[in-house]
């Protein structure tokens, strides 16, 4: 395996297209930031269209003064963090994406053109390939915690 993130690739094959062969490789971490950071901003516009500063006071005065219960406690296992929380999934696929055997070639119009499960997928097999260590459960990070 190479020390240059680019030097590393994989072949996989989509579920949902049978005989698909596309190239994945790994990010860098200047690729990985890009992807957090176009996550950021979309998080942002999102927060400016409903309203700004105005609407995160508003939601957070509401929830100081609502009562607390017994639905806000947590009731059952905590579910395992989402690893694609925090990427734009278009960026990681666009820069970790380096070529497929689809009849439309890798761009940005045609990575906005996949459909959301695909989307996913792709996202998360390139940041499977470029950072393992999110797609470990709780276990398996311990363990790896204690073996350093």
């Amino acid at each position: 395996m190479s020390i240059f993130a680019s030097q590393v690739t994989q072949v996989v094959s989509y579920p949902g297209a049978p005989g698909s062969e596309i190239v994945i490789r790994k990010l860098a971490p200047k690729d990985l930031a890009k992807a957090a950071r176009a996550s950021q901003k979309r998080a942002l516009d999102d927060l400016l269209e409903v309203g700004g500063t105005e609407a995160l006071k508003a939601l957070k005065a509401f929830e100081t003064e609502r009562p607390k219960t017994d639905d806000d406690a947590p009731s059952g296992p905590v579910a395992e963090p989402n690893p694609l929380d925090g990427y734009d999934l278009g960026t990681l696929v666009l820069r970790g994406v380096k070529s497929w055997n689809f009849e439309v070639p890798v761009s940005a119009e045609s990575v906005d053109d996949l459909d959301e499960d695909a989307l996913t997928w792709l996202a998360t097999a390139v940041l499977k390939l470029s950072k393992p260590s999110l797609f470990l459960s709780a276990e398996e990070r311990e363990a790896a915690r204690k073996n350093g």
